[in-house]
């Protein structure tokens, strides 16, 4: 198959422009999410959603976006998939094993800047021509772009996640101002699920408020596969405008992240679990009457999915190396164990054994190991760590002498 060349006059991604050298990578969520791998076509998204918490973080506002290295892609992906030689990388080795791909992990693949469509063309391209499973996250109405539709459309190698922060077309224009309006993605997702691809619908963020019966019975009318939700995170920078949010929704952003309750983590604040467990059990009982699955993307709550995976591509024909050695699958597993999570569950999964030093910040890197994954989930388990089961909603611990055992609560949602 031949792929797109990129021309290097001063319109296109070039010779002239700033060029993404991490653009393909294990994402700091390999502790408890199953598709951490992912792949963007550029840095520094120019969609403009008001309630980004990702482009608040620092290096996302740029005055010059960065673009993938498709010359870079295309090496790792020949050198993991056509050649046998040991890989060194942790790159080529997830790509070997066919670890799906989650494309727009951090920015829009699709909803990319006119110049510089062909960016994401060849990516496709490349994804397409290795036959590689992919979850497509986007807010595109797909039956608009023929370019990318073209490449993605009954391949059962792509699957597609729609994101939505409400179904409301006036409350999606005022919050997501670079995005078709949610009736038109919807639009898109019907027509993609008429030409054969799964197609899921992802609630992120989801402001508590709305109708969740609504929601579901929109997302029902479509016909979508899955349901994954997550709340809204509030970032600690402040870039994103609170009053235009509260305006939107009709609500007041500061009750969902009460001082003293709300959980800092990483660089955003999580509202408290309580306002977020009565949120999920709703939309798990809307979700049951619809027969629809439904994923937890909150962290601490993925074990609450319907679904192994969150994002509902555990059952995927091609999909099946989906990443296992998580501390959620084994807390999932807990109830064959009775309700004790134990580490041997996932120990004989598979997880990369070459380091991940590039892609930790130097806050995380391990500094007397090899900084492996098992390195990082073993450390943060036997520790009681961020990370470690006691995470998870419903999970309590008991300290020993020099180690921790975690058991999850009967019944907790």
């Amino acid at each position: 198959m031949p792929f797109h060349r990129i021309r290097l006059d001063s319109g296109e991604p070039g010779a002239n422009q700033l060029k993404y050298s991490y653009p393909i990578g294990l994402t700091s969520q390999f502790y408890f999410c199953g598709m951490p791998f992912r792949i963007d076509s550029y840095r520094g998204c120019p969609s403009g959603c008001v309630y980004c918490f990702v482009n608040s973080r620092n290096g996302n506002y740029r005055k010059k976006m960065q673009y993938a290295d498709i010359a870079l892609l295309r090496k790792w992906f020949h050198l993991a998939l056509k050649q046998r030689l040991e890989p060194r990388n942790i790159i080529i080795e997830c790509l070997r094993r066919r670890m799906p791909l989650h494309f727009g992990g951090i920015s829009d693949p699709l909803l990319i800047p006119q110049s510089s469509r062909n960016i994401t063309l060849e990516i496709l391209e490349l994804l397409d021509h290795y036959s590689y499973p992919t979850l497509i996250s986007t807010k595109a109405n797909i039956k608009e772009f023929k370019d990318f539709s073209d490449i993605i459309l009954r391949k059962p190698h792509f699957a597609l996640q729609i994101s939505f922060s409400t179904m409301n077309d006036a409350v999606g224009k005022f919050v997501e101002p670079n995005a078709p309006i949610p009736s038109q993605r919807m639009r898109g997702a019907s027509y993609a699920l008429e030409n054969g691809n799964w197609v899921a619908c992802r609630l992120q963020p989801y402001f508590p408020g709305q109708d969740v019966e609504d929601l579901l019975a929109r997302i029902n009318s479509v016909g979508f596969r899955h349901l994954t939700i997550e709340h809204f995170k509030l970032p600690f920078d402040g870039k994103v405008n609170l009053k235009k949010l509260n305006k939107a929704f009709g609500i007041d952003i500061s009750d969902l992240f009460p001082k003293g309750e709300r959980i800092k983590r990483g660089r955003e604040f999580e509202m408290p679990n309580d306002i977020r467990v009565q949120a999920i059990r709703k939309f798990k009982i809307a979700a049951a009457s619809h027969n629809i699955p439904i994923g937890i993307g909150d962290n601490g709550f993925q074990h609450l999915s319907t679904s192994d995976c969150c994002c509902g591509i555990d059952n995927l024909p091609g999909f099946e190396n989906w990443y296992k050695y998580t501390i959620t699958q084994a807390v999932r597993r807990a109830k064959h164990t009775e309700n004790e999570i134990k580490y041997n569950s996932i120990e004989s999964e598979w997880a990369p054994k070459n380091s991940m030093t590039r892609m930790l910040n130097s806050k995380s890197r391990l500094k007397s190991s090899a900084n492996t994954v098992r390195d990082h989930i073993k450390l943060h388990w036997h520790s009681n760590r961020q990370f470690s089961p006691a995470m998870f909603y419903g999970v309590v611990y008991r300290r020993y002498a020099n180690f921790y055992k975690y058991y999850l609560e009967d019944d907790i949602v």
